[in-house]
C-alpha cells in the first residue's frame, strides 16, 4: 500500500507484480515492475532494496525518473515483502 504523501505512477506508466520460486528450495519471491506504455530506448533499472525494505516502497521511482527511465523492476529479497 502506498502510504499517501507519495506521489502515484504517471499516467503513462503502468505497475505489474510477478511471483516466481526460488530454484533452490521454492521459496516464493515477489517482483514488482513500473514500466511505460510505449517505451522509446528501453532503459531500465533494477532496484535492490536495504535492510527492513520492500520493493513496495520504490513506487514513486518511475514519477522521479520519468524522463531518465523506461522500466523499473524490484524484487523482494528473501524474507523481506
Amino acid at each position: 500500500m502506498r502510504p499517501a504523501h507519495f506521489p502515484g505512477l504517471p499516467e503513462h506508466w503502468v505497475a505489474e507484480t510477478d511471483q516466481f520460486a526460488s530454484e533452490k528450495d521454492s521459496c516464493a519471491l515477489f517482483m514488482n515492475i513500473w514500466r511505460k506504455k510505449n517505451p522509446k530506448e528501453g532503459r531500465s533499472l533494477f532496484i535492490i532494496h536495504g535492510f527492513g525494505e520492500h520493493s513496495g516502497r520504490y513506487e514513486h521511482a518511475p514519477h522521479y525518473l520519468d524522463s531518465s527511465i523506461d522500466f523499473i523492476g524490484a524484487m523482494d529479497l528473501r524474507g523481506h515483502g
